[in-house]
């Protein structure tokens, strides 16, 4: 078997889907490189002289995923668990096309699942693929956010605005902390605004049964960030984020925000945790067993 992997992203989305996954693709590299993989990457690009890793294969169409080669694994790190029940719904157009690219992938391809709740939800699926749970893991080249002297903004929320979102930073504006929201912003300028805040809030949305958002939380961890999340009904996560990340319910956020940013020794005790349980998530292990 050819020790070279290559990993690609279709260049079907906009900037967010191309750039959002950095962090995991320079953990998988490293990773990868450690336990002896010669290793690429470009978008829009399946190598024949390599093991290919595809991201986001959901949106290709059907007719490109039929051109990948048989040994390609697919690596989702989207809800799609939320397609399938959507799927369920009448007159959903969208995610019944979207649901079809999960099924086509998951007849065809070995999967590797970010999220064991889309692995169930995908397992009833005819298939004699492989599908697998590959967490998302921790790499030393992720801790590169520097912390400054002084963190002037209280709370900083990133991501695409939505309803919930805006209505939660306005709820923190009222109350008079230091707040930002930014859109967009990738690699030195979103990583320096990370710096300057005592908290991130990584925030589900509220939707009952959503996959907590561990792709954005491990890159925070992994640099020492104290990260808030809201709690919905139903909310799936890895045991070990119990304890990495703070959760509370959507009415006490600023309250919660409060007491961490009232008690500076014990939030640096609780970045120190946080940062100490993404630490054991070694990506070389992970990527041993899943390759194995």
């Amino acid at each position: 078997m050819s020790n070279k992997i290559h990993m690609t992203i279709p260049a079907y989305g906009n900037i967010h889907m191309l750039t959002g996954y950095q962090e995991v693709l320079e953990t998988l590299s490293w990773g990868l490189k450690e336990i002896g993989y010669d290793v690429s990457f470009s978008y829009s690009e399946v190598r024949p002289d390599s093991r290919n890793i595809v991201f986001r294969a959901d949106e290709a169409p059907i007719s490109i995923l039929k051109t990948f080669p048989a040994d390609t694994i697919i690596y989702n790190l989207e809800q799609s668990y939320t397609w399938y029940c959507l799927a369920e719904r009448p007159n959903n157009k969208e995610a019944a096309n979207k649901w079809d690219s999960y099924v086509y992938i998951r007849k065809n391809f070995e999967v590797w699942d970010y999220s064991s709740r889309n692995i169930d939800a995908m397992l009833p699926l005819e298939s004699n693929m492989a599908v697998k749970h590959v967490p998302i893991g921790f790499a030393p080249i992720l801790q590169r956010i520097a912390r400054p002297l002084e963190q002037d903004i209280d709370v900083l929320i990133y991501g695409m605005p939505h309803e919930y979102r805006l209505r939660i930073f306005k709820i923190l504006c009222d109350k008079m902390f230091r707040s930002l929201f930014v859109c967009g912003l990738y690699g030195r300028a979103r990583d320096e605004l990370i710096g300057r805040s005592k908290i991130i809030l990584n925030l589900t949305g509220g939707v009952t049964g959503s996959i907590f958002p561990i792709v954005r939380a491990s890159y925070l961890l992994a640099n020492r960030k104290l990260v808030i999340s809201d709690t919905c009904p139903g909310l799936h996560l890895d045991t070990d984020m119990i304890s990495a990340v703070k959760f509370c319910s959507t009415e006490v956020i600023h309250s919660c925000c409060q007491y961490w940013l009232s008690n500076d020794s014990e939030r640096l005790e609780a970045e120190n945790n946080g940062f100490n349980i993404m630490a054991r998530r070694d990506i070389r292990g992970i990527l041993l067993a899943a390759l194995s």
